[in-house]
């Protein structure tokens, strides 16, 4: 089962206030849905989802959409490059180094969970073991 996070939902429940992002949100929300889906076990996809849950889900994957949305803008302006710090005059880019072990798309997949975690913490979405309490 999809979950619909639509431009309007972002703006007016999740508070986003990014409005560069609004032509492209609707296939970066989709990937970012895929990024939450992968991080709670395939359960938003595989199970109903319960209302409050659901409200919490979709601002998941608003908080993911827009970490997702910012690597894209940095990796544009840097070359495709990872950035650490880029400075408001454009001219001075501190490119960040990789974990040893790590990829870029591992460092990513970090932020986005951070970011989701703040919403689906406090749900059995994330728990990694066998019980759930979803129908």
């Amino acid at each position: 089962m999809r979950i619909n996070v639509d431009f309007a939902f972002y703006v007016e429940e999740y508070h986003g206030s990014n409005m560069d992002m609004e032509k492209q949100f609707p296939r970066i929300a989709m990937d970012a849905e895929q990024v939450v889906n992968k991080m709670t076990y395939g359960r938003i996809h595989q199970y109903k989802i319960r209302e409050n849950d659901l409200e919490v889900v979709k601002n998941a994957i608003c908080a993911v959409t827009e970490v997702l949305y910012n690597d894209v803008v940095v990796k544009q302006s840097t070359g495709g490059r990872l950035a650490q710090r880029i400075d408001t005059d454009g001219e001075s880019v501190t490119y960040a180094g990789i974990p040893s072990g790590m990829t870029e798309d591992d460092v990513l997949y970090q932020k986005c969970y951070t970011k989701a975690r703040l919403y689906l913490e406090d749900t059995t979405l994330l728990y990694p073991g066998v019980f759930y309490d979803y129908e």
